[in-house]
């Protein structure tokens, strides 16, 4: 049986009865076999029968009566698809052509997607509109912001707004990012929602032991910061904001501010649900240990772990506790923003991702997002969403789980481990991501490479850049060459590449050195566009 990676707590497989998909306990989804199955997304998945390509829910169900030469995933409610007469188009849920007749194009990822017209690249928007104003050669795909354009031979680097960022170490460096980059603006920008929490901390404040003010006041970066955050709330259009505080002096100052920038004539909404005592999260808080005695970090992390702390409601409990509040707060399509503290925002993040605060902490104004989209609640962490109703269902999150945790050092260097605590490799990093098919890219000053759950590089040295693994395949860039390898580190083709985009759903593209177009498909197959 080939299996692909499981995600909601499904996956694709195909063995010798065919291609279907399978729940995290082994057993089929549904009876039907099909020539080819890929990952769900959004609640539906692209499969291949005798006709064509077409999506199901998870029900097996179609969600239109169309068939396609090749169909991508459902990314903020839109898909790509290949018609026969091999030209490609973005379909809703319902089947509809939004617009397209392209001669390729790339599903939709946080507001962009890629695509090609007559030997030139651009990227559009979910509005059809175009980024840039100048079709370019090349456009690779956006990695944490950021992506590389080429206008004939001149290359520059762009943001996510079609800016040009001068200093190109941007890509190189992950880790020496601006830092006020925060994990719900991945997953707000360009997002389709019905209703939308955004749950974030308070600007920086004081230090408790350098303050002897009981109540800690928001310090002058921490003004600035949250200054930031609603401009670019309002930058984003986010005007009609209903605003939610702990009664904390530190977060209603931010909301308050906050509310200043965007322009909203709303009151703030201030609850003790949401600070001391934390209703929706604390039990007793007469039974919480005092921070001298046990660290904050350690009972959440517990928390996440499966274990009860003293005065903190199960995080399950917390968990559900909140999206059930979540429920009553929104309407109108509005975007609801509740400033509050860490703690409830890690214990949060925790349930979802199953993964302890080891490398990292919640920063001041960063959180989480959580939506709706119809009757479905989604959780929105970094670029990860999580269908909540299958999370509660399950106790714990239905992503992929990672058998490697990561720390960071006192050189602010990135070290993993191993489900027993014990270290993977005897090397550190710059940067890393999460843990796919078995293996994590990493970053150092030598350039990119992947280590796997084992602690062996899979790449025989560093390369000037690797990509995520998608469909069990990555592209890599090493000096002026570029190829695909699999996920035993092996390439996959042999054609000489300029630039390559990544597969999805079994089919990618890239062009030559001598500027032919191929597609390529997940076995090295490569054929002229």
């Amino acid at each position: 049986m080939k299996c692909d990676i499981f995600v909601n707590d499904i996956a694709a497989v195909t063995d010798e009865t065919g291609a279907y998909h399978i729940k995290n306990d082994g057993h089929e989804l549904y009876k039907t076999r099909y020539l080819k199955t890929f990952t769900f997304h959004e609640d539906c998945a692209a499969v291949e029968d005798k006709n064509g390509f077409f999506h199901i829910d998870s029900n097996n169900r179609p969600l239109y009566d169309q068939r396609y030469k090749w169909a991508g995933n459902y990314h903020e409610g839109l898909s790509a698809v290949q018609s026969f007469d091999k030209k490609y188009s973005f379909i809703d849920k319902a089947g509809r052509v939004v617009f397209g007749q392209y001669d390729y194009a790339t599903d939709f990822r946080n507001g962009l997607a890629i695509i090609l017209d007559n030997n030139h690249f651009n990227y559009i928007r979910k509005d059809g509109t175009l980024l840039l104003d100048k079709w370019s050669s090349f456009c690779q795909e956006f990695d944490d912001g950021y992506a590389v354009v080429f206008f004939d031979q001149k290359k520059v680097v762009i943001d996510k707004n079609g800016k040009v960022i001068n200093d190109e170490r941007t890509l190189e460096r992950p880790g020496n990012r601006s830092k006020e980059t925060y994990s719900w603006q991945r997953c707000i920008e360009g997002l389709d929602y019905d209703d939308c929490l955004l749950f974030i901390r308070h600007g920086d404040r004081q230090l408790a032991f350098l303050s002897d003010d009981k109540e800690l006041q928001l310090t002058d970066s921490g003004r600035k910061r949250v200054e930031d955050v609603g401009l670019f709330l309002k930058s984003h259009h986010f005007k009609n904001i209903s605003l939610y505080s702990s009664p904390e002096k530190r977060c209603v100052d931010s909301a308050l501010i906050m509310k200043r920038i965007v322009g909203s004539d709303e009151s703030i909404h201030i609850s003790d649900e949401f600070g001391k005592p934390g209703a929706l999260f604390i039990e007793d808080d007469s039974k919480i240990p005092s921070i001298s005695e046990v660290p904050l970090g350690y009972s959440v992390n517990q928390s996440i772990m499966g274990k009860k702390m003293g005065g903190w409601q199960p995080i399950e409990q917390c968990t559900s506790n909140l999206i059930e509040r979540f429920q009553k707060m929104t309407s109108n399509n509005r975007l609801s923003l509740c400033v509050t503290h860490d703690a409830f925002i890690a214990m949060v993040v925790g349930f979802f991702t199953k993964k302890p605060f080891i490398d990292e902490w919640i920063n001041y104004c960063d959180g989480f997002i959580i939506f709706s989209r119809g009757d479905n609640l989604f959780f929105g962490f970094k670029d990860e969403v999580y269908d909540i109703k299958k999370s509660l269902e399950n106790g714990r999150s239905n992503k992929e789980k990672t058998s490697i945790m990561s720390g960071i050092n006192y050189d602010a260097k990135h070290f993993f481990l191993n489900n027993k605590q014990l270290p993977v490799s005897i090397y550190s990093f710059d940067h890393h991501d999460d843990e796919r098919y078995e293996v994590i890219r990493i970053h150092n000053k030598h350039g990119w490479n992947y280590i796997t759950n084992k602690g062996d590089f899979l790449l025989p040295h560093e390369m000037e850049y690797c990509s995520v693994f998608s469909d069990g395949v990555a592209t890599i860039k090493d000096g002026e060459e570029q190829f695909y390898i699999d996920t035993s580190g092996s390439r996959i083709n042999t054609d000489r590449i300029r630039h390559a985009l990544g597969i999805n759903n079994g089919i990618g593209l890239f062009v030559t050195t001598d500027g032919a177009l191929k597609t390529i498909t997940s076995d090295g197959t490569s054929n002229q566009l």
